[in-house]
């Protein structure tokens, strides 16, 4: 029995050249470079990979220009790829001398599309996986839940009866057990309030009405209508060393941690309101030596 005869393989010959029917396409950019006056100079082509990264790149210069423009050309073909592009490692490019005149030839195309040809012009690029665009949706989600967190925090520190001072951390100030000593040298002894209240540890004992005090070196605080962190509503301020007059007080309130010793002072300036003589863990105000 006879072996059967395999159909001959199928190809469009003119000449000696072959065109075979399983040549893989390859996508392309084109772009026209133009002179000032915009007459196009050179033609430039972008080949892409899958992922429209580049892999090679030609530039086909029409006129016979000279060395200067077409090394000006060179140079807008290379800020294209690197504006444009990226890529793992150098792209080649390369560099043809074209005719805009070149005879043109007129190839008649089929009407419908050929077996196995897609009739989308591009193939779809691939898209984000799935995990990206899960975070970017969690995004919002995060902000929104930070955005919450600081409005009701803020309100619950906003509603505790403490002091106005906005001073750093690192200032100078007295320790929370009353053993420390201010920018004066002078020890901190509790405050006798005279009420139900706990002496204030980081206030100042020695302050009086009528006598001049500053508030100490680098740290800040504001001048209240009423001595009431919290219902008192802001007038002025006092920072770095500013001197003032105590008109009045003192006047004794709850704070975190210490009792808030609050007086009523003048400035030189002539800003009058309550001042805080001292936070839950910062003495403020020192007696002028």
């Amino acid at each position: 029995m006879s072996a059967q005869q395999q159909p001959p393989k199928v190809t469009s010959e003119i000449g000696s050249i072959r065109a075979a029917g399983n040549i893989a396409p390859i996508e392309a950019a084109y772009y026209t470079l133009t002179d000032r006056d915009g007459r196009a100079q050179a033609g430039f082509v972008v080949l892409l990979d899958s992922l429209a990264r580049p892999v090679r790149a030609e530039l086909h210069i029409y006129d016979d220009l000279d060395i200067s423009g077409r090394e000006q050309l060179a140079r807008q073909a290379q800020q294209v790829l690197q504006q444009r592009y990226y890529a793992r490692q150098p792209v080649p490019l390369r560099i043809y001398d074209s005719q805009l005149d070149a005879h043109p030839i007129t190839v008649d195309m089929p009407t419908d599309p050929p077996a196995g040809v897609k009739t989308s012009a591009r193939r779809k690029r691939s898209s984000p996986p799935v995990w990206l665009w899960a975070l970017i949706a969690l995004v919002p989600l995060v902000i929104l839940l930070w955005l919450g967190l600081q409005f009701f925090g803020g309100n619950d520190a906003a509603s505790t009866p403490t002091d106005t001072t906005s001073a750093a951390t690192d200032a100078p100030a007295d320790t929370a057990d009353g053993t420390g000593t201010d920018d004066t040298g002078a020890d901190a002894t509790p405050v006798n309030t005279g009420t139900d209240l706990p002496p204030s540890v980081n206030a100042r004992s020695d302050i009086a009405t009528g006598m001049r005090v500053r508030i100490v070196p680098g740290l800040q605080a504001f001048l209240l209508d009423q001595p009431d962190a919290v219902n008192g509503v802001q007038i002025g301020a006092i920072a770095d060393g500013q001197e003032m007059t105590v008109r009045d007080g003192p006047v004794m309130r709850r704070g975190t941690s210490d009792t808030i010793v609050w007086w009523y002072v003048v400035t030189d300036d002539g800003t009058e309101g309550w001042a805080p003589a001292n936070t839950s863990e910062l003495t403020l105000l020192v007696p002028v030596n």
